[in-house]
């Protein structure tokens, strides 16, 4: 109850605007590896593997808690949706011709309906079948997140299998 409580309260301030930090510069790099470090202890428990690779060092201004939390709740779903011996790839980039900063997290799950696709990001939404844990805040929280920071956030089935998530973030 306690989580889904502070949940909705940083959903309400998101979506308000209302937010306790201001903007400051953030080493991006720092904090993916921050963030996979902390998941590579839960995935490990489920034998799943992360692989992780950045080019360069990134710096943008942003607020780096909403960050956090929005990077890590869509790296923590795809362990959440993953079974063991499958593997999770986190690629991060410059995009020198759009100045952006990508962010690309595929997992080797059940991916989504298509129809669900555009549902992803809405508040309680958790697809079919709900078969794992959770409320349906995380990737409405990352949403929004992104978006307070000018960023997108987007998401589709892998050919291959699985989800792709792709944040982007004006750098």
């Amino acid at each position: 109850m306690s989580d889904l409580v502070g949940e909705l309260l940083l959903l309400s301030r998101l979506e308000t605007g209302v937010t306790h930090n201001q903007p400051a510069e953030i080493d991006i790099n720092l904090l993916l590896d921050e963030i996979v470090a902390d998941a590579r202890f839960e995935a490990e428990a489920k034998s799943i593997h992360i692989l992780y690779q950045h080019d360069g060092h990134v710096s943008l201004q942003g607020q780096q808690e909403l960050l956090h939390r929005a990077i890590e709740n869509v790296l923590r779903n795809a362990i959440k949706f993953s079974d063991g011996g499958d593997h999770i790839s986190l690629r991060a980039h410059l995009d020198a011709d759009t100045k952006r900063f990508i962010i690309v997290i595929e997992d080797e799950g059940p991916g989504v309906s298509e129809a669900d696709l555009d549902k992803l990001f809405r508040p309680f939404f958790r697809g079919e079948p709900q078969r794992r844990d959770g409320i349906g805040l995380g990737l409405t929280i990352a949403q929004r997140a992104v978006a307070a920071h000018g960023g997108q956030i987007e998401a589709e089935n892998r050919a291959e299998g699985g989800l792709r998530i792709r944040i982007s973030l004006p750098v």
